[in-house]
């Protein structure tokens, strides 16, 4: 395929089809989710990461509070959490329900004890 070069002010440019731009453009982004996958199945090759199933992401995309969901997954108490974080259990319900959003110190322990990243959980 032949492109148009023009070039204005100085620089060249390629005039190309659109559907051979779009076509492109959905290489480009094919290639980078690879890349993706790939960086992601290094972590967990080094122990940095982990699968999630469906129903733990789909649960998070659905609205439930991302700690509650990792929590369940877990297979830990409210008081449990609570413990491993340092904090108390009406605070942990705060969280999981919305009335707080929780301080940065509260949710970096929260992620750790969920052995999550701060990232997953706000």
């Amino acid at each position: 395929m032949n492109a148009e070069v023009l070039t204005i002010k100085g620089e060249k440019f390629a005039i190309i089809p659109l559907a051979v731009y779009e076509k492109l453009i959905e290489m480009i982004e094919d290639a980078q989710d690879v890349a993706d996958a790939k960086a992601i199945e290094e972590r967990i090759a080094r122990g940095e990461g982990e699968y999630m199933p469906a129903s733990v992401v789909n649960a998070i995309l659905d609205g439930e509070s991302p700690v509650k969901v990792y929590r369940e997954y877990r297979k830990k108490t409210q008081a449990e959490l609570a413990a491993e974080a340092g904090l108390s259990v009406d605070m942990i319900k705060k969280i999981e329900s919305g009335k707080s959003d929780g301080s940065l110190k509260s949710l970096k322990a929260i992620a750790k004890a969920l052995k999550v990243d701060l990232e997953d959980i706000i």
